[in-house]
């Protein structure tokens, strides 16, 4: 696949919460993380993620490129092989595959993780000289289950600019 493409893929990855790439040094290849837990492989050759065992079969019936895992449990994760992809994949559906894999990984994150999540996406605003607080959940009163919706909410009590919010 062209560089452009790749960088795509890497750029949907750093766009998801709390999600973070780095060069592995040691693997040679790059490491999608999510809190310490990687979510998707990816080298010059391969990008591994993560899905349920049912749907990696199914996906390895429909697409020739899409492999058992390399070097990880085959059961529960996919590569695919890149050169072979180019021009037979779109975008849209990489970009899907990755969030899946993401997705997979954040259901099985403890309670405690998820909940400093939420408490580090609040954001504030200035507006007219007072402070509105957004805190986006993600998940809240959910934890267990396979739902993953984010919905942004704006607290009603704004605070003048030279105070402070509750944390």
């Amino acid at each position: 696949m062209d560089f452009e493409f790749k960088k795509e893929i890497i750029d949907f990855g750093k766009s998801l919460p709390n999600a973070k790439i780095y060069w592995r040094n040691d693997w040679q290849l790059l490491y999608f993380d999510l809190a310490g837990h990687f979510f998707a492989l990816m080298n010059q050759k391969y990008l591994t993620f993560k899905n349920l065992p049912s749907t990696n079969l199914e996906l390895r019936e429909i697409y020739p490129f899409i492999i058992p895992g390399f070097h990880v449990n085959k059961k529960h994760w996919n590569s695919i092989v890149l050169d072979k992809a180019q021009g037979k994949i779109s975008l849209i559906e990489l970009q899907g595959l990755l969030k899946g894999s993401y997705k997979c990984v954040y259901n099985q994150l403890p309670k405690k993780t998820k909940l400093q999540f939420l408490s580090s996406s609040k954001k504030r605003t200035q507006v007219n000289g007072f402070f509105f607080s957004s805190l986006y959940f993600s998940d809240a009163a959910t934890f267990g289950r396979t739902r993953f919706n984010t919905i942004p909410i704006t607290v009603a009590i704004a605070t003048p600019v030279n105070s402070r919010l509750p944390n």
